[in-house]
């Protein structure tokens, strides 16, 4: 058994001796609580959640808009909401743990997104009542907030504005140092509420889970901070979340930077209140707009200044935010990490195969058990070490605002139950302790060890000339060259690629790089409103080949899996078009299954990368056997971006080798099926060079090589899916919907 376990289950083992004795003393000399007529039966069951479950025993009561001063003098507003006697909507006595999120989106938006019925969204609960129904199961991952869930469950929960956002004072930089100062004050004021038991779990989605990370980094020894349960985060700033490749993402710079964070800063001062002020017909909540909205937005509007600015002009301008500077790694969720396993904190964390950074949560499970076993935290586990269940990742096949809520916010109470009360779980004795759905696979959950899923086993497919005997793939009829496993015998020879500087949106990357926007939308009513275009990729991601060329397997003779991360090492020589002078490149490698009948191209992941960015990090380069790499680090810094050489008058300049960094995952290819690696050179809208790079690539020619003396390829870990076969225990009885 592992020892913290083990130490923690004698703990528990007195504790509960204690609480027992005090619980017996205190009926002695108290009044009975008069507990729900049917003990053991849930309060307000959710017929949808399934997986864990144990009686919810308490009502819900709030208790609105706590000033907590900072250090630095700074006002935290937040809310807490306590468990209640169901008879009499007394406050129930505990002790209760204590759960704790930060949030930039709005506490009352929080609240109110986790459960729209009527016990959580008071003035508003009929519109709740109505829309329920409507709304489809896989909607957004914030909704694992179900405040009435946790507190009907035994738990107070705090939701607090980050500092610079909704109600709270200061000035809003994302996952700044501040965050985290504020969060260990936030930790201390949560622990000492009315009926805690001074044990503290925090909780989140995206920004919100990253904050808990932020948090998590600063605690002292022996801290409140017992648990964390974490949904989508990013592991670094400027790869994961930032950029792909170097080319920084659609979504970060123009929906969170530009307009959502003016937003968040801006406008919830106003509109926060009167969400307040409806769902607990509150007066003075809408008072405090017009008390407190002019010096509120004279603090938040420095974040136009302080962050806004500088991340939109200095990135594309040559700034230092371009590049994985100082300014971003500051805010990596990484350096969390140590202080995590050095504070004995379990974090469970939920991930996505297609999520907006669906490398972070496994760099971080990666990161916390090698810590643990005494290993370096980024470099790929072993496939024999040792694993503790304190540490856990669950990847669904889901996108950054769909996780699928009937099993992640059952999971989530489970794993409170195991780490803060104590309680004897399944999750508590996992020995396999990450948990993984196949794609393609009608929605089948396994179970592993370690990442990578198959250690350092791989297989390189080359890029060759040779035709497929596939029908083309382009609408001009360019034929489709081929994937084989052995490597070309030609001396020379190369593909022409064009840069050109838009692609096809209807591809899958445009719903997972726009956060499931789409999916959002199709699964809000149930599949009857459907965005054109957008996600059709899902079952043919063929437009998003036609502005590139295609590389295609022979078809396989059995099912197989792709288990892993993926490379693609592109050997490319630049050459430019009369009168121009081209000096960056962009590479943009997407890697599909295709159909029996080469009808269906679907989509299993990609990877980009902007030429300039090509260096290699090889103290975190991650290589198979045949040694090369499956998993490229590359840093991204200053020193290390080198312009792309082209040749004269139109001639192919040096040949230089780019490894594209394709996202993980693990899908099954059916029997008579192929893969296929199709190169471009865009992505639209989801990526874009920098504007300041923009013009170095007009005109580009890429020459992909294909020959003995440069072989291109892509190195997939890849297996018979009969080898993948260790079914996922906690998972039984999951809905199988992807």
């Amino acid at each position: 058994m592992d020892r913290k376990l083990y130490r923690d289950r004698f703990r528990t083992g007195v504790t509960r001796a204690c609480l027992a004795l005090s619980i017996v003393l205190t009926l002695a000399v108290a009044p009975p609580v008069e507990l729900p007529s049917a003990l053991g039966e849930p309060v307000n069951p959710n017929p949808h959640y399934v997986g864990y479950q144990r009686p919810a025993l308490f009502g819900m009561g709030k208790d609105l808009d706590h000033t907590v001063t900072m250090s630095d003098g700074v006002n935290i507003m937040a809310d807490v909401f306590y468990p209640t006697d169901p008879a009499t909507s007394a406050r129930a006595h505990g002790p209760f743990p204590v759960l704790l999120q930060q949030t930039p989106y709005g506490k009352n938006f929080v609240q109110v997104s986790g459960n729209i019925t009527d016990i959580n969204t008071g003035l508003l609960g009929p519109i709740g009542n109505v829309l329920q129904p409507l709304i489809g199961d896989l909607i957004g991952s914030i909704a694992v907030t179900d405040v009435p869930n946790l507190v009907q469950h035994g738990y107070i929960v705090v939701l607090a504005d980050v500092r610079g956002t909704g109600e709270s004072g200061g000035t809003w930089s994302p996952l700044q140092d501040k965050e985290t100062t504020d969060g260990v004050t936030m930790v201390d004021w949560a622990s000492k509420l009315p009926d805690s038991n001074g044990k503290v779990g925090l909780f989140g989605l995206s920004l919100m889970g990253m904050n808990a990370y932020k948090i998590m980094q600063g605690l002292p020894k022996n801290s409140p901070v017992k648990a964390a349960f974490i949904t989508a985060s990013a592991n670094e700033f400027y790869p994961d979340l930032v950029t792909n490749g170097g080319m920084p993402k659609a979504l970060f710079d123009y929906e969170i930077a530009l307009t959502a964070t003016p937003t968040l800063a801006l406008l919830m001062p106003i509109i926060g209140p009167i969400v307040t002020a409806l769902i607990n017909n509150d007066a003075d909540a809408a008072r405090r707009i017009v008390a407190n909205t002019i010096p509120l937005e004279l603090q938040h509007a420095r974040t136009l200044a302080e962050f806004v600015l500088p991340t939109v002009v200095g990135g594309n301008s040559g700034g230092d935010q371009q590049f994985n500077s100082d300014f971003w790694r500051t805010r990596d969720l990484a350096n969390a990490l140590p202080n995590v396993v050095a504070n004995d904190i379990p974090v469970f964390e939920v991930g996505d195969w297609r999520d907006l950074f669906p490398q972070g949560t496994l760099k971080n499970f990666v990161g916390l058990q090698n810590l643990e076993a005494g290993r370096p935290q980024t470099a790929p586990m072993l496939p024999d070490q040792h694993v503790t269940p304190r540490y856990q990742a669950l990847i669904g096949p889901w996108t950054h605002l769909t996780n699928d809520v009937r099993v992640v916010v059952p999971l989530q109470l489970e794993w409170f139950d195991t780490w803060l009360l104590g309680m004897d779980t399944p999750l508590a004795h996992q020995q396999n302790v990450l948990h993984l759905v196949q794609q393609r696979s009608g929605g089948q959950w396994f179970d592993a060890k370690t990442w990578p899923l198959l250690g350092d086993q791989a297989t390189q497919f080359f890029l060759t000339p040779a035709p497929t005997n596939t029908r083309p793939v382009n609408p001009g009829g360019m034929p489709d060259a081929s994937l084989a496993t052995t490597p070309p015998t030609n001396p020379a020879g190369d593909t022409v690629l064009p840069w050109l500087p838009i692609s096809s949106p209807c591809n899958d990357t445009t719903d997972q790089n726009l956060a499931g926007t789409e999916t959002t939308v199709k699964n809000l009513f149930h599949g009857l409103i459907l965005v054109p275009c957008v996600g059709t990729g899902d079952l043919d991601n063929s437009t998003f080949n036609w502005t590139g060329v295609t590389y295609t397997s022979p078809p396989f003779p059995e099912d197989m899996a792709v288990a892993g991360p993926v490379t693609a090492s592109i050997n490319m020589a630049l050459a430019g078009m009369p009168l121009t002078n081209p000096s960056e490149a962009e590479l943009v490698a997407n890697l599909d299954a295709v159909s029996t009948d080469g009808s269906r191209s679907v989509f299993l992941s990609q990877g980009t990368l902007l030429g300039s960015d090509r260096a290699l990090d090889e103290r975190r380069t991650w290589r198979a056997a045949n040694g090369e790499p499956i998993y490229p680090h590359h840093p991204y810094t200053r020193d290390t971006a080198v312009d792309v050489p082209a040749g004269k008058n139109g001639a192919p300049g040096p040949i230089i080798r780019y490894d594209i960094a394709v996202g993980p995952t693990l899908a099954r290819i059916p029997a008579g099926w192929r893969l296929r690696l199709t190169l471009t050179t865009a992505d639209t809208p989801s990526w874009f060079p920098p504007l300041d790079q923009a013009p170095k690539l007009i005109g580009g020619i890429y020459h992909i090589q294909n020959n003995a003396t440069t072989p291109s390829f892509v190195n997939i870990p890849l297996v018979p899916a009969r080898e993948i076969n260790t079914p996922c225990e906690i998972c039984q009885g999951w809905p199988t919907t992807q």
